[in-house]
């Protein structure tokens, strides 16, 4: 769970992990290649309308996380298209890198508030 974030990051509920990833998993896993991406909002839209309640484009992104750290869809990746299945090495390798550039990004802001708060008086 991310601190501040807890609605949107808390732990998957049973319902969350015994019928929304399967259902998602259906729908990622045929989703093979870059033409194939399906964006998240589309993702909630598709579920909603099979009876599931309670989603959210934030609680879709979690339970895509569950997917993915379970390694129940291999290869799956997104780029501003949507979530899709790589067909290639390179496609994974590429998104590796988009990972670490997010994740040091976040890092460069940490640090820039960290140097903003030394010395300052805060109202």
């Amino acid at each position: 769970m991310i601190h501040n974030f807890e609605d949107y990051t808390a732990e998957l509920t049973d319902y969350e992990k015994n019928d929304i990833v399967p259902a998602l998993v259906e729908r990622l896993q045929v989703r093979v290649g870059s033409k194939e991406a399906i964006r998240n909002k589309e993702l909630c839209r598709i579920l909603t309308a099979n009876g599931m309640k309670g989603l959210s484009e934030a609680r879709v992104r979690k339970c895509i996380n569950y997917i993915r750290n379970e390694g129940l869809v291999q290869n799956l990746i997104a780029n501003s298209h949507g979530y899709f299945v790589a067909t290639s090495i390179q496609q994974v390798e590429d998104y590796r890198v988009s990972l670490r550039q997010r994740a040091s990004a976040i890092m460069a802001i940490d640090a820039a508030l960290g140097r903003g708060i030394s010395g300052r008086l805060f109202l």
